[in-house]
């Protein structure tokens, strides 16, 4: 019962966090609209500690394949308006699961259960910074939990930085 229990929670956990959303922030008064090039800034490998290669070659060539969505031609990092940089942050987690043992011999004074579940959480931020000025005009953040399947890292890797730049597109469009 408790191998259930637990796998339920596992279960559970994954799919909850799996589904995490995008979050950003627009600099005030910047308006996004007026931005036309964007490029990738490279990142030095002791920038980002938590990650391996080949993760970070999956985090980028995410990253290029969604700003050539908004930014056909690549004018590298001295003539984009635009200059998107990116950061990893990898945390230890911890889920905690309590039920009452129902079935013991009294009523009262029920043992509690806990059950403990360990996980990594993973955390994609992206920042997009005005070139000539060299301030940041945007900011988008999610997160998810990370697998050892490299599969699904790679799908998940995806799916993260496709929520990031709709986001992007979401506040880059004018409201109404």
């Amino acid at each position: 019962m408790k191998v259930l229990n637990f796998l339920f929670a596992a279960l559970f956990l994954i799919t909850i966090t799996s589904c995490s959303s995008a979050r950003s922030t627009t600099r005030q008064g910047v308006d996004l609209q007026q931005y036309r090039s964007f490029t990738l800034v490279d990142n030095d490998d002791t920038y980002l500690p938590q990650i391996s290669k080949l993760h970070k070659s999956q985090i980028e060539d995410a990253i290029t394949s969604e700003i050539k969505k908004i930014s056909p031609e690549n004018l590298g990092v001295t003539g984009a308006d635009v200059l998107v940089n990116y950061f990893v942050v990898v945390d230890t987690k911890t889920d905690v699961q309590t039920y009452n043992d129902y079935y013991s011999r009294r009523w009262r004074n029920l043992p509690i259960n806990v059950e403990l579940t360990y996980y990594k959480e993973g955390t994609l931020i992206v920042d997009m910074i005005d070139a000539k000025t060299n301030k940041t005009i945007w900011n988008g953040s999610t997160s998810s939990v990370v697998t050892r399947n490299s599969m699904e890292v790679e799908r998940t890797i995806n799916k993260a930085v496709a929520s990031l730049f709709e986001q992007f597109q979401k506040d880059r469009t004018p409201k109404s």
